[in-house]
């Protein structure tokens, strides 16, 4: 039968004595283990275990001290070694004095002379949170404090450990690489070890930027944060391609950006199939009524027949795609000037004119702005307004404001800059009537008359004259004139040109109020920024945009943006009441939630009744002038005026008081009595 061997003894640690104890079988190698039989510093026993092997110990200045308790730390001794195991329950504030808001406490000690590792598992409290933690020794020098956790906001990370605030990023929520790698927050004095960098660092964390994974990794050094990484892949949203700046395999590289507090992509962007080179994409965390990313594509060249595209974009999942001024100036297309004047109808019976009555080289150009939103069908929508000129011999003759918008949708299967200008040539030549219509509108004389001055060939403006007359047009002077020089941003023009004032009053002559000429106003004079639209606005169309409601909705129809416009509209009108302003930006700029609604319904051809009692069921809160803007905006179809409003308001259920009030805010230019009519009317 085997023999067992019954061993005691006494090892001294310092000023300790462990007492140790072993059974072993005869033939086996004695290991003896034990216990300190009275207190023992952390310094006093791996100083004296570091000592035969040449290694010494090296602790940070406000490292504790470290004692454990009698019988709190075991030993096992044999011919291959010695190695210590237990807890202390010291706590270590601030490990290096660099990881601030970091407390670590219940030192676990592991150490084996076997293979020289010295370490320690660590509980943990940082704010809420409970880690768990290691420090590392590089032999006898502490190197490495690490904790890991599964997620953590970076703004708690920048409050606590570094005292920074970082605006809307300190929303990012860090997330671990998956379960074997979680997030690391951790220092690392001296240069990297066992896979840990230099300095203070956050490591292996993701986040999600525009449905995307990024890893990133946030570092501190000479006092300044960083934060690096990259996307595991391109964004690639069909028509928009944000690549590596390279256009490699690998995502777009990220950094932050110190004045806006967004991350930024240093990315290759590709729109519409053409690559535009390297640029900077601002991204940040989803927001209500804010962007996930936004960037500035600025083409160096001409692409077909756009002239150096040069635009700002913005994408959110909650709104898409959207530019909201994307100028394109000089857009060649020549109308057949007199074919169109033909076409246009007249009272009396007129002859035609021939070709031979206008220069051969009339020649005419626009001048675009373009507003993209998405379209059906993830497509895009390309609102286009601005104004065209009729050249003769490169001479301008004049220049026209476009009448309405132009709408341009590209299908997800055809965005590319050739498709587009195809779109955009057939939707001009489609609004050409229209467009040369302007030319002679009887309500602008001098426009007509200084149109055929220019245009017509001398020998035949006697004939071409009695025609224009006989369609009751203004007929050119007998002696032309020299060609006028483009229009004015502001002031009157003594040439005769369309300035802003003129044009406007152009305008309002016809009819409309400021909400229906403000894009055309805009489109026609780009260079007018928030500030001269607001006065020109409240110059010219003083009824129409007399609260804040009427003149934030003149500005949205402008294609200002919400911020830029709330900010020029708050300081140039510092009485308004801050419940009517808030109300107003609540009702032109309603939830990207409602707006996602209003879409859908839209894309189900519903009629505004219908439109109307499901708002009214999905958003309870709406306000009555709320969903009769969305109607009045989106509907125009089936809401057309005050009385088809009235009836689709009717629907759902609101009272006298609440649809004259919702009637009077939307058509201001309805008298008293025409309100209490639409109010009045028997309901269905």
């Amino acid at each position: 039968m085997p023999y067992k061997t019954a061993l005691r003894g006494q090892v001294n640690l310092g000023a300790a004595a462990f007492d140790l104890t072993a059974e072993v079988p005869c033939y086996d190698r004695v290991a003896l283990a034990g216990s300190n039989s009275s207190p023992l510093s952390f310094t006093d026993a791996i100083s004296s275990l570091l000592e035969p092997t040449g290694l010494s110990l090296e602790l940070p200045g406000d490292f504790p001290g470290l004692w454990f308790d009698q019988h709190a730390l075991q030993i096992t001794v044999s011919t291959g070694g010695v190695s210590l195991s237990g807890t202390s329950a010291a706590e270590w504030k601030n490990p290096f004095g660099i990881l601030k808001g970091l407390t670590l406490h219940n030192f676990q000690l592991e150490y084996s002379s076997t293979n020289r590792t010295l370490s320690f598992v660590v509980g943990a409290e940082y704010g809420s949170l409970r880690p768990r933690g290691q420090l590392l020794f590089d032999g006898g020098k502490l190197r490495v404090a690490v904790v890991t956790l599964d997620e953590i906001n970076l703004g708690s990370i920048l409050a606590k450990s570094l005292g920074i605030v970082w605006g809307p990023l300190n929303a990012l929520i860090l997330r671990g690489r998956d379960e074997a790698r979680p997030v690391r927050l951790y220092y690392c004095d001296g240069p990297g070890y066992s896979g840990y960098a230099e300095g203070f660092r956050v490591d292996q964390a993701v986040v999600e930027i525009a449905d995307h994974r990024a890893e990133i990794a946030l570092a501190v050094a000479a006092g300044t944060a960083s934060l690096r990484g990259s996307l595991d892949g391109d964004i690639d949203l069909g028509f928009l391609r944000i690549s590596a700046p390279d256009y490699s395999r690998s995502g777009p590289e990220i950094s932050v950006d110190d004045k806006e507090r967004a991350l930024t992509l240093d990315a290759g962007i590709t729109f519409l199939g053409e690559r535009f080179g390297t640029v900077k994409v601002a991204a940040r965390p989803p927001t209500a009524d804010g962007y996930e990313l936004r960037g500035e594509i600025h083409s160096q060249v001409d692409i077909l027949v756009f002239q150096n595209p040069h635009f700002t974009f913005t994408w959110s999942k909650a709104k898409g795609f959207h530019v909201e001024n994307w100028p394109i100036p000089d857009f060649p297309l020549d109308l057949n000037f007199p074919e169109l004047l033909n076409k246009l109808p007249i009272g009396s019976d007129c002859d035609p004119f021939v070709r031979e009555m206008f220069k051969e080289s009339i020649k005419t150009r626009f001048d675009l702005r373009a507003r993209i939103e998405p379209g059906p069908g993830s497509g895009l929508r390309f609102s286009l307004s601005g104004q065209y000129r009729l050249l003769v011999d490169s001479d301008e003759v004049v220049t026209v404001p476009l009448p309405l918008n132009l709408i341009v949708l590209l299908k997800p299967d055809r965005c590319s800059f050739a498709a587009l200008a195809s779109a955009v040539q057939d939707a001009i030549q489609g609004a050409a009537t229209a467009l040369v219509q302007q030319l002679v509108d009887p309500r602008f004389p001098e426009r007509t008359a200084k149109c055929f001055r220019g245009v017509l060939v001398p020998q035949f403006t006697a004939a071409a004259t009695e025609l224009i007359v006989c369609r009751g047009w203004s007929a050119p002077a007998p002696v032309p004139g020299p060609a006028p020089g483009p229009p004015t941003s502001a002031g009157s023009d003594p040439s005769g040109d369309t300035t802003p004032d003129r044009y406007t009053a152009e305008l309002k002559g016809t009819g409309m109020t400021c909400q229906q000429a403000a894009g055309l106003i805009a489109g026609a004079y780009p260079a007018l920024g928030p500030a001269a639209l607001i006065t020109l606005f409240r110059r010219q169309f003083p009824e129409t945009v007399g609260t804040p409601l009427l003149m934030l909705w003149a500005l949205d129809r402008a294609g200002v943006a919400r911020e830029r416009a709330s900010g020029a509209f708050l300081s140039m009108v510092p009485d308004v009441k801050a419940a009517a302003f808030s109300a107003a930006l609540r009702t032109v700029h309603p939830h990207p939630i409602v707006e996602q609604a209003v879409k859908q319904l839209q894309r189900s051809q519903a009629s505004g009744l219908q439109a109307a009692g499901h708002l009214k069921a999905a958003f309870p809160t709406l306000t009555t002038t709320q969903i009769g803007y969305l109607l009045v905006v989106h509907f125009p179809q089936t809401v057309p005026d005050a009385r088809a409003l009235g009836t689709a308001l009717r629907g759902t259920g609101v009272d006298d008081r609440q649809l004259r009030t919702a009637i009077s805010d939307l058509f201001p230019l309805l008298p008293p009595a025409e309100v209490e009519a639409v109010v009045m009317r028997p309901r269905i």
